[in-house]
């Protein structure tokens, strides 16, 4: 597979995540004349000659786009961005961790702590009583997502292209066994109902 050029790569990849709107798109395509080389010719033609104005033409060029990116860098830009934006409080961190659990039983198991434990107790933040509270929640899940960010900036995780037995992505982890070790179960434990206190509370 031939190797795109980074600002290349980097907008096929923001169009194909849904942060590139198809009104950016459409005229992007027509001034980047170095996508003639970069495409094939029947590709190019193709591309440039599609009616932006069909309701079908984003799957049109989802089509063309997906045959020159790798399918697993692709994957992993999007869990980057996803946790980026989690770290640096860009969105709902109810949605951002939703985004995140449904990637964990999509086959990414690694982000168990992360998108099981942490997002399964976020569910209930409506119970907690102190607005202190959930600003340490938050900062300790921000913490963990900054440790999935870190084994996937230093290869620690890698998602490939090719998909396994149960059609997720293949993952290589290479984590030694104490990085592989739950960290959620000591985010919170339950109390009784019938206390005044909240039903969870950080552990040191």
């Amino acid at each position: 597979m031939q190797q795109l050029p980074i600002l290349i790569k980097d907008k096929f990849f923001k169009y194909l995540n849904g942060s590139e709107p198809i009104t950016e798109f459409e005229p992007w395509i027509y001034q980047t004349k170095v996508l003639e080389d970069i495409l094939s010719k029947d590709d190019y033609l193709y591309l440039i000659s599609l009616d932006f104005s069909n309701k079908w033409v984003k799957y049109k060029i989802d089509n063309i786009l997906r045959r020159y990116i790798d399918l697993g860098e692709y994957e992993t830009w999007k869990l980057k961005h996803l946790l980026f934006a989690f770290i640096n409080e860009d969105g709902n961190p109810q949605q951002l961790l939703d985004d995140i659990y449904d990637l964990y039983y999509d086959g990414y198991y690694f982000l168990e702590s992360l998108g099981l434990g942490y997002e399964l107790c976020l569910e209930s933040w409506a119970d907690l009583s102190r607005s202190q509270e959930l600003d340490s929640f938050l900062q300790r899940a921000r913490g963990e997502a900054q440790e999935v960010l870190s084994w996937l900036e230093t290869n620690k995780i890698v998602i490939k292209t090719a998909h396994d037995d149960r059609n997720h992505f293949s993952v290589i982890d290479t984590r030694t066994e104490k990085e592989k070790k739950p960290t959620w179960y000591k985010l919170a434990k339950f109390s009784n109902r019938q206390q005044s206190q909240p039903w969870w509370k950080f552990w040191g």
